[in-house]
């Protein structure tokens, strides 16, 4: 690479981080957290075996712990500390281990939120509705990603795509995709009037019930796509194979 295309490499991707700072000032909470759905989750009650496994499938470092259900969130328990306390010859049971849940409505300003977790020092909120209930959590990095792009520290595990061309008309997307990146992958676009914010839920927005959890063979014609569900985990859909419809084809 030249220094010309160097440096214009450079000012692509200072022009879009200004753009996303601007952006970030008109981001709430609830535009980047976690979905209490996709939460990993932690339970007063569980076993080192499976505390172990929970940390280990998820690469991830910091986990809310919940009491009798994910709206009783009693703290947030760090994989070190849970790691050097097991090293201990009298270990402390996890609730003496955790530190204490921040919280924060959905509608608060990023930008605030980010200054306030960073004066406190605090890695993970958690995000709840205007009843008390847990909509989702975010963490620091969530809030960074949103300026500087996708960065992974010691402890993360890059996720799987959510998109994946697998040929000239067919993308493997997962359920949890949003409908504005299905189409900016796609090259089209969906009604402005559309509710549905995912393809899982455009695809249940077609079915009088929804599927039992395993291998599905679920398809719809929606929008000009067809789509055909591949799995259901937990009553949402997981994966499905994507394909454009002929013009003449299209449907709704």
């Amino acid at each position: 690479m030249d220094l010309s295309e160097e440096k214009g490499d450079m000012e692509a991707d200072e022009k879009e981080m200004i753009e996303n700072v601007f952006e970030f000032n008109d981001t709430v909470a609830e535009d980047v957290m976690v979905h209490r759905t996709d939460m990993v989750l932690l339970w007063a009650e569980d076993t080192d075996e499976e505390v172990v496994k929970t940390i280990e499938d998820s690469g991830l470092s910091r986990f809310p712990v919940c009491g009798e259900d994910a709206d009783d969130i009693l703290g947030i328990l760090s994989s070190r500390d849970y790691f050097l306390n097991s090293r201990h010859p009298k270990p402390k049971p996890i609730r003496e281990l955790l530190r204490p849940a921040y919280f924060v409505p959905g509608s608060v300003r990023a930008d605030v939120l980010f200054r306030d977790m960073q004066s406190k020092k605090v890695h993970m909120a958690i995000v709840v509705d205007e009843y008390g209930g847990t909509s989702g959590l975010l963490t620091m990095e969530d809030l960074l990603e949103e300026i500087v792009g996708n960065i992974y520290d010691e402890f993360d595990r890059q996720k799987d795509q959510e998109i994946v061309q697998q040929g000239s008309n067919l993308w493997r997307i997962s359920g949890s995709a949003e409908l504005d990146e299905v189409a900016a992958a796609l090259g089209m676009e969906f009604p402005e009037d559309e509710e549905s914010e995912t393809l899982g839920g455009l695809v249940f927005d077609q079915l009088p019930v929804i599927p039992e959890d395993g291998p599905c063979q679920v398809e719809v014609d929606t929008h000009g796509l067809h789509i055909q569900v591949e799995s259901i985990a937990d009553r949402r859909v997981e994966w499905a194979l994507v394909s454009k419809l002929p013009e003449e084809k299209e449907d709704g």
